[in-house]
């Protein structure tokens, strides 16, 4: 599979899964739960592992995750029409060390 197709592979589940997550009510730590899902359900990891490259997806200082994790926190906050609030908050055990706060725009 191509960097270009697994990204569009990763992208459009992005997509998916933070209009599920959302879809009764707005989530501001929706970026979170988008990469909770990826990390938890078995074939979105395959997903993500390979558009980063591989690993196990925890590496810190990957110049794919680098690439990758930015485009999915984007993807969510476009999907949902939201926007950065400024809040980062620091997590551990998952495949980012933080997220962005999103409000609705």
């Amino acid at each position: 599979m191509s960097a270009s197709t697994s990204y569009d592979s990763l992208l459009n589940l992005t997509r998916n899964v933070a209009r599920a997550h959302c879809r009764k009510i707005f989530d501001p730590a929706a970026i979170l739960a988008v990469f909770q899902f990826l990390r938890t359900n078995a074939p979105a990891r395959g997903i993500y592992l390979t558009a980063i490259g591989g690993g196990t997806g925890m590496e810190r200082g990957s110049h794919q995750k680098h690439i990758v994790n930015p485009m999915i926190a984007r993807t969510v906050a476009a999907e949902l029409a939201a926007e950065r609030t400024g809040e980062e908050v620091d997590v551990d055990g998952e495949f980012i060390e933080s997220y962005s706060v999103l409000a609705v725009r």
